[in-house]
């Protein structure tokens, strides 16, 4: 296959993956966004943590669209599983609470790391005040859920822990591999495998056609599963027709000719080198 004749092809993938995000999101939005206000739980925070890696997957869809800009696509896939392990924790009943105080607790979380965060860009900011306003907006939330006290809240240590439990299964025991990797790209230290440096100049050696498929791949895995945590927050996904008719859509994708075919090239190539 010319490159001409992989571009051509991978352009039509990457097309309906785009369209079926557009379907994700209406499914979603109909199971999620129906009679809600602004202190439903889990359904808020889930809502806009699945818009939050829809951009992301969209950004992945975008980046790989050339060979070069599909670097980007690699540092972009550990937003979509950070964005995972938050959704699959609100999702998963072997946790401790309810969907909806465990949305709370992500929701606690965040306006903490905020807190935080406007202390550091501004040392006049009154930090125990802005904590004192998030512990009644937290109570607030709580209250209207069926708890009468603050829960614990859900932080950036807490991702490690979920992404464990998550790779435990068959199916994504490369998963934690992943999000290190990405991590690496994402604090520019991606020169040391992504680029090779010659006396003729720097190489893009890890944007080859396997690895922008494998990538594709890897990001649909986690939109798919991360939109099936979402639904599952507030549906039964072992009866909903919605959440098995996305499933096999994002699996069909995923499982296309050129995608498969590509990373078995890819795989084949490393192994004989070895």
């Amino acid at each position: 296959m010319t490159d001409n004749d992989f571009e051509s092809r991978f352009i039509l993938v990457l097309d309906g993956s785009q369209e079926l995000v557009s379907r994700a999101n209406l499914v979603l939005q109909q199971a999620l966004m129906s009679d809600v206000g602004p202190e439903s739980m889990p359904e808020i925070p889930v809502w806009r943590l699945h818009l939050a890696a829809t951009s992301t997957f969209l950004g992945v869809l975008q980046c790989l669209r050339t060979r070069h800009s599909s670097l980007g696509a690699f540092s972009l896939l550990r937003g979509l599983i950070e964005a995972w392990t938050h959704l699959y924790f609100i999702a998963d009943n072997s946790e401790a609470d309810t969907a909806a105080i465990r949305a709370i607790r992500f929701e606690a979380g965040v306006l903490s790391e905020w807190a935080s965060v406007k202390k550091a860009m501004n040392p006049d900011t009154d930090y125990d005040e802005l904590q004192r306003d998030n512990d009644a907006t937290i109570l607030r939330l709580c209250i209207a859920n069926g708890r009468n006290e603050l829960p614990k809240r859900r932080t950036y240590k807490d991702v490690n822990p979920t992404l464990q439990k998550m790779a435990k299964f068959p199916t994504l025991e490369r998963l934690e591999l992943i999000h290190s990797a990405s991590s690496v790209a994402v604090h520019a230290s991606a020169a040391d495998f992504l680029l090779e440096t010659t006396t003729t100049g720097v190489t893009v050696v890890w944007a080859s056609p396997g690895r922008r498929c494998a990538w594709l791949q890897m990001a649909i895995m986690c939109y798919d599963y991360l939109t099936i945590s979402a639904l599952s927050s507030v549906l039964d996904s072992s009866e909903n027709s919605a959440i098995k008719d996305l499933h096999e859509r994002w699996q069909l994708i995923y499982n296309d000719p050129l995608l498969m075919s590509a990373v078995g090239a890819e795989n084949a190539e490393e192994s004989d080198e070895q």
